[in-house]
């Protein structure tokens, strides 16, 4: 199932044809499925770096309930609905985990690659309290003239709008209840890739860290002319600070109330990759294996590659049906204590093991995300 989100900003988009009849589900079941089967269910919310803002968090509720009320009518099973999102989408569904609006409405949790952890939040009122400031500077008058205003945006831009709290979705910052255990308790397989940061320099988007502490910590001792060097620290520290340490802290804060948490950390580079070799294992690349693409093209796959995708669709269904992501081989359990997590590659049997991921690196950054 997918929630679409797009770059322009529609409200002064000049392309004819728009309209607001634009939810929709993609609902995918075996082919023999029918009511009463009780099949697991993969609710799927991709990312795009929250382009609208808190807005789509309220379509993403409606089509979660949308999906209780009507999935057994396409042989789904209710009680079993694993929320599934990687990046942005795996930020909207630690959103989901707080919110009032989505509880009782999923039991298991898949995030890859990231969680709320990484935004800063605004009250609603305080949000209103600064447009009504921003529109007096500018000499609003009226709403025609404030349409005005708006047409000075570029509308091709990348702008991203965040979530505020202060409402029925997110009464409360939600980076205070994640601190408190002020979650739905549910079962999570979480994880990130080796390489987060790398696509993260390439957009030009500022490092969230601004001290000189940060600099020196991440490029200490580095010489001035090792550039390659120094190009891998910035999107370790890009990595680190946006998604990769975020991810760590809330699956600290899962485990530390007793749910299961499981840990993942995938370090294949596709053989495929159009992405320069400097960046390594990037945002995004293990999606194309959980949905199975070389078994749709494997033309374009290494053999190993074809197997590597069975494992990971069985390690997320396995997860979506019983809670557990593999039945052949013990995955232990993450924790604050236990920082063991699976590594996944070519290779993958599920024995290769490793703790952090870049603890060292987290736990220098743990004092400017409070956590």
């Amino acid at each position: 199932m997918y929630a679409v989100h797009t770059v322009s900003f529609p409200w002064y988009d000049s392309k004819p044809g728009k309209s607001e009849d634009c939810l929709y589900l993609n609902i995918y079941a075996p082919f023999h499925a029918k009511e009463g089967n009780k099949k697991a269910v993969l609710f799927w919310i991709f990312g795009g770096g929250f382009t609208f803002g808190s807005n789509p968090l309220f379509d993403i509720v409606m089509a979660l309930q949308w999906v209780n009320d009507n999935i057994e009518s396409f042989g789904g099973d209710k009680d079993r609905i694993t929320l599934h999102g990687q990046s942005a989408g795996s930020i909207a569904i630690s959103l989901l985990c707080v919110s009032p609006l989505a509880r009782g409405m999923f039991s298991r949790v898949i995030m890859q690659s990231g969680s709320t952890l990484f935004l800063r939040y605004n009250q609603l009122k305080a949000n209103l309290q600064l447009s009504q400031r921003l529109a007096k500077a500018v000499g609003w008058q009226n709403a025609a003239h404030l349409s005005k205003i708006l047409w000075s945006f570029n509308p091709t831009s990348g702008r991203s709008f965040f979530p505020h709290y202060g409402d029925e979705l997110l009464p409360n910052n939600a980076l205070d209840d994640i601190r408190h255990g002020n979650f739905h308790n549910v079962p999570l397989l979480i994880g990130n890739n080796k390489d987060e940061g790398s696509f993260q320099i390439t957009t030009g988007n500022r490092i969230p860290l601004d001290s000189l502490k940060y600099v020196d910590y991440y490029l200490k001792n580095i010489p001035d002319e090792d550039y390659d060097l120094i190009r891998r620290q910035l999107y370790t520290a890009s990595g680190d600070s946006s998604l990769l340490c975020e991810t760590v802290y809330f699956a600290e804060s899962y485990a530390e109330k007793k749910n299961d948490v499981y840990y993942y950390f995938f370090v294949h580079r596709p053989s495929n990759t159009p992405w320069y070799p400097w960046m390594g294992v990037a945002h995004y690349e293990e999606v194309q294996f959980i949905f199975g693409r070389p078994f749709r093209k494997p033309k374009n796959y290494k053999s190993k590659e074809i197997e590597l995708s069975g494992k990971m669709i069985k390690i997320w269904t396995d997860f979506a049906k019983n809670g557990y992501p593999s039945d052949s081989f013990i995955w232990p359990k993450y924790s604050k204590e236990n920082h063991t997590f699976v590594y996944i590659d070519a290779n993958f049997r599920g024995d290769h093991l490793g703790s952090g991921p870049h603890l060292d690196n987290c736990n220098f950054l743990r004092s400017h995300f409070g956590f």
